[in-house]
């Protein structure tokens, strides 16, 4: 589950992973009543919201590299 996210902000000083954990956590306990009413298997919804939020995270990651350093360019 995302809560392993917690130590790696820890380990890396980043604490945007905590903030990660906390919003594929608060996705997931939001999904346990239709999870768990559901027949078919509960990565139909839980996968997908949490490659959306990883796919989000990424994209807020990169926007901020490229304004905290600029675009990586060779000399």
């Amino acid at each position: 589950m995302a809560i392993h996210f917690i130590p790696l902000a820890v380990i890396f000083g980043d604490w945007s992973y905590f903030v990660l954990c906390l919003v594929q956590v608060t996705g997931l306990v939001l999904m346990i009543r239709v999870l768990r009413r559901a027949e078919y298997a509960t990565s139909r919804w839980a996968c997908p919201w949490i490659a959306a939020t990883f796919l989000l995270f990424a994209l807020v990651s990169a926007i901020v590299f490229l304004l905290r350093h600029g675009y990586p360019y060779w000399r």
